[in-house]
């Protein structure tokens, strides 16, 4: 009963909280955003199937951490954006690897004091502040619609410099959301 009641108070309390960025350019079809250092709830999923079996294994177990999985017993609030690191097969980013990490932002009142997750595979991890090139598209997103959209991302920076080790793919949206759905792709500035 206590997820049903926590999980419907996510999903019909308002707009949640959303991770803080300044756009430093508008292009076209693509932003340059710089993002502050903040905590994410990680957790990392290896030899999935697809995208979609990584992001409903991690969200799982990271809804689980939020619903009070945590060291202080608190219900955590949900944020956006849910996002994944996906690792590149190969440099031009054509293929992905089937490992991912699957991390929820974290509350800015949870940033310090942090509470700690009872299943050790969840980790609390700190991003860098960092300048990110940002895609956004809509619909529902799976392994093609993402690979098609970091390409875009890629070629729409031509000879622009951005890490080839790892994207980010990041959702806004519940799926129970089925118009206007917010999704973006991220390649980190070098």
């Amino acid at each position: 009963m206590d997820f049903i009641r926590v999980m419907a108070q996510r999903m019909f309390s308002g707009k949640p909280e959303e991770l803080k960025y300044t756009v430093i350019n508008t292009f076209e079809d693509y932003e340059e955003r710089r993002y502050a250092e903040t905590k994410f709830a990680s957790i990392e999923i290896k030899g999935a199937a697809s995208y979609k079996d990584a992001s409903v294994e991690g969200w799982k177990k990271l809804f689980a951490y939020l619903a009070s999985g945590n060291d202080k017993k608190v219900n955590i609030n949900m944020t956006v954006p849910v996002c994944i690191d996906i690792f590149p097969e190969i440099e031009d980013l054509t293929e992905m690897k089937m490992d991912f990490v699957v991390s929820f932002l974290l509350p800015e009142k949870h940033h310090t004091n942090t509470p700690q997750p009872k299943d050790d595979a969840i980790k609390i991890r700190s991003t860098p502040e960092r300048v990110v090139y940002v895609r956004t598209f809509g619909g529902f997103a799976y392994d093609k619609e993402i690979k098609s959209e970091i390409q875009k991302l890629k070629e729409s920076l031509g000879d622009k410099t951005f890490a080839k080790d790892v994207y980010y793919f990041c959702a806004y949206d519940s799926p129970m959301k089925l118009t206007g759905r917010r999704n973006e792709v991220w390649l980190v500035k070098e």
